[in-house]
């Protein structure tokens, strides 16, 4: 999903010196006073816990923009469920699980050789909340494989759900690309694992499926120390070619039926990835991929949430000017990442400054799917429209529009925010389905 507001997620690491830490000082105790200090709104005395370099990409007032949103999407805050040391050298890192509402988040906090937190990482736990297999995975049909694939140093573990055979038989594959942020291989959001719902739905109607962690996920502090050199080619698409070859060459898969479905940020780098293996893949599925630049979105974005109420606040409206700011310097290579859009460095979006999805996808010889849930407010008709504009003269090429999906593809009324992708769920099997089929008549 695009990097916005729907998941709050600061990853911030400094380099530690050889201060040697205090005795007895009691990192699980820290940790939760810093979280109480974020929940009481003391965000300059929470600030005042950070290293040096982490106050200065995280301030105490966007410390402070984190903790409404994260409270905004899952809830209030309630208490602290459970906390988890971990020692890696000399950072000391404190994992405590609490209660918003509803919803379940960890969060992790990172402490330096001086006792400083340089680190802060917010995820949503998924241990506790109910995800429930959907009515159409038929665990009779199909089995699962993990497998660890990929090019050093960026090895990833994945798995493949493949359908049952009694006769060596092999199977078309779907590849699943997932979208912004450090997704897990079922990309999961709270309660809800779209990726295995597809995953599992599909491989009980015959066609296999691989699925991956990213590369965010598992190397996240490798890609920020070579932060300035990160773009979307590392992020989504170099993991999805390497995935093609690993099915290419895999024995229960039909090497001439693989098809790669990205969602979100993954179905923008669709065009991208089908032109880098348009030898072997059969087709490609655009599940809610954007098909604009990525600055106009994310504005667009913020404007519909901060209009949510009725009224845009002064914080919300310093916000949108700060965010305009960071917009026209998006391509400035001389300033600090933490003063860049979204934290994240001018060569990213340097590589998408003119990027055309839709225009590029015309160039593809792969059959094309575009499928796009009518209420997702993160990519919107708006974007369905050019996909239809640019692709709709190739008779390669399937559209599909759901009345009631949301960005997840989860079914929902009236207009969808946030918190919605919190609430449990499962993709339809309408949905399922309409893929399937679609993969099969190929």
């Amino acid at each position: 999903m695009f990097r916005v507001l729907t998941i709050a997620l600061v990853i911030v690491f400094t380099v530690l010196n050889t201060a040697a830490a205090e005795e007895n000082f009691n990192y699980t105790d820290k940790a939760n006073e810093f979280v109480q200090l974020m929940n009481s709104g003391q965000y300059e005395s929470a600030a005042d816990k950070f290293a040096a370099a982490t106050k200065a990409a995280l301030p105490a007032e966007k410390l402070g923009e984190v903790w409404v949103s994260i409270s905004d999407q899952m809830g209030k805050f309630n208490i602290v469920i459970s906390d988890t040391y971990i020692e890696s050298g000399e950072y000391k890192t404190i994992i405590l699980t609490c209660s918003f509402g509803d919803n379940y988040l960890d969060i992790k906090i990172t402490f330096d050789a001086d006792n400083m937190i340089a680190g802060l990482y917010f995820s949503p736990n998924s241990s506790f909340t109910n995800y429930s297999l959907p009515g159409y995975a038929d665990i009779t049909k199909y089995e699962e494989e993990e497998i660890v694939f990929g090019k050093d140093p960026w090895e990833l573990p994945g798995t493949l759900t493949i359908p049952y055979s009694e006769d060596d038989e092999t199977f078309p594959v779907v590849i699943l690309v997932h979208g912004s942020g450090p997704n897990d291989r079922d990309e999961t959001v709270g309660p809800n694992k779209p990726f295995k719902d597809l995953a599992l739905g599909l491989a009980s109607q015959g066609v296999a499926v691989f699925r991956y962690d990213k590369r965010t996920k598992v190397h996240g502090m490798k890609i920020y120390k070579n932060n300035n050199d990160f773009t979307l080619a590392e992020e989504t698409i170099d993991d999805a070619v390497e995935a093609v070859k690993l099915m290419k060459n895999h024995p229960s898969i039909d090497s001439d039926n693989i098809f790669v479905l990205g969602h979100s940020l993954g179905g923008m780098a669709i065009p991208r990835i089908g032109a880098a293996t348009q030898n072997d893949t059969r087709g490609l599925i655009i599940m809610a991929g954007s098909a604009r630049r990525y600055k106009d979105i994310y504005r667009e974005q913020l404007e519909y949430l901060f209009n949510a109420d009725g009224t845009v606040s002064h914080e919300e409206t310093a916000k949108m000017k700060e965010v305009e700011e960071q917009i026209k310097n998006m391509y400035n290579k001389d300033l600090p990442v933490e003063k860049m859009l979204m934290n994240t460095a001018a060569s990213y979006w340097e590589y998408l400054k003119d990027y055309n999805p839709s225009k590029e996808a015309k160039n593809l010889k792969q059959s094309i799917l575009v499928i796009q849930g009518k209420r997702d407010y993160q990519v919107t008709a708006a974007d369905y429209k050019l996909w239809l504009k640019e692709l709709s003269g190739k008779k390669t090429v399937s559209f599909k529009l759901y009345e009631k999906l949301n960005h997840l593809f989860l079914e929902g009324e009236g207009a969808s925010f946030p918190k919605e992708y919190y609430k449990a769920s499962n993709i339809p099997e309408y949905v399922i389905k309409d893929i399937a089929d679609w993969v099969k008549g190929r």
